[in-house]
């Protein structure tokens, strides 16, 4: 099944967040920043496809634009937020992101049977 417009444009703000997110987790958190390399590296390459359209997508709606407001600027803020959260909320979340990675993985891999 072809992947639509919106999912690609999806997985590519995840892409983008999820990594400015993971740089948080990686500075707060023992071991979160080889776990992640490992679950996103496996993600982007189930998701390539996808991304590249994502990409292409997020240039056409302006959102690579150098000056804010952009991605860039959506992702820094959204780590701002994770990096004040308080200890067992900001555990939480990372685990989050590093079940999401996990469970999209696994979801494509099933769907390619």
């Amino acid at each position: 099944m072809p992947i639509t417009d919106d999912q690609a444009l999806n997985l590519y703000i995840q892409a983008a967040t999820g990594e400015t997110q993971a740089a948080v987790c990686s500075r707060q958190l023992t071991g979160f920043r080889a776990e992640f390399a490992l679950r996103f590296e496996a993600w982007r390459i189930a998701n390539a496809k996808g991304l590249r359209k994502g990409a292409l997508l997020a240039d056409a709606k302006g959102l690579n634009k150098i000056s804010p407001p952009n991605l860039k600027s959506f992702a820094t803020m959204n780590a701002q937020i994770l990096e004040n959260l308080p200890e067992d909320d900001l555990q939480r979340r990372c685990n989050e992101l590093l079940s999401s990675l996990l469970q999209a993985s696994m979801k494509l891999t099933s769907s390619k049977d």
